[in-house]
């Protein structure tokens, strides 16, 4: 499942201790991020870090007026990410867990904002990409349009109501675009509609691929 290493979006010149993981998944909604996270995190025993997705107010604004309320939300989502990355730069000996990372500012950035408001977001993502912590690995979650819509349908959160096979293949795209980019970090990918959480030799299996990526050397 081990993919070879690529090049990402972060600052890799700062201090850092490349040596404690800081394992960070990322994927299109409904890949199974929070969850695959939390138990790794359970797992390993490392500290979980997980987004706070449901405390940013601007949300139920932003879906019943994307064009007025798409800067300001993810704004606040930068800030509120940033934030907790920042934190993590004064624990560079404690192993984390965490269920994004900040990839994802730049991904859902460029699908929601454009022109002016693209530029000032990107320009204030750089200077805050500074202070964070580097991640160790990125593990990049994925599954078929029919299994992630079912996963949002089932967990029935109101803003997602209007995602369809559409949105998820920008958002595909957009990560594809924002991999090649930076230096210096480990990606190992999973189709996790192949992933029975009830197995307790698959979970296994699913963590140590996880863990064996995080040990691998990275590819010059």
């Amino acid at each position: 499942m081990l993919r070879q290493a690529i090049a990402l979006p972060f600052d890799t010149d700062r201090p850092t201790s490349m040596n404690v993981p800081l394992i960070c998944f990322e994927g299109p909604i409904g890949a199974g991020k929070t969850t695959l996270a939390t138990l790794l995190g359970t797992y390993t025993r490392y500290d979980v870090v997980l987004e706070k997705f449901n405390e940013n107010d601007y949300l139920a604004d932003f879906y019943a007026d994307r064009l007025r309320w798409a800067l300001p939300m993810q704004l606040w989502f930068l800030a509120e990410r940033h934030r907790q990355f920042a934190e993590l730069g004064q624990r560079l000996a404690t192993p984390i867990v965490a269920d994004y990372s900040p990839l994802k500012n730049e991904v859902f950035a460029s699908l929601v904002l454009s022109g002016r408001d693209l530029r000032l977001f990107s320009n204030i993502s750089v200077s805050l990409a500074r202070t964070a912590r580097v991640p160790t690995t990125l593990v990049y979650l994925d599954a078929p349009d029919n299994v992630l819509l079912d996963r949002i349908a089932r967990r029935s959160r109101p803003y997602e109501e209007h995602i369809d096979a559409n949105y998820l293949q920008a958002i595909r795209q957009s990560y594809k675009q924002q991999l090649v980019l930076g230096s210096g970090i480990r990606v190992v990918r999973f189709d996790t509609s192949q992933l029975d959480l009830g197995s307790e030799a698959e979970m296994n299996a699913f963590f140590q691929s996880v863990l064996r990526a995080e040990q691998a050397e990275l590819d010059p």
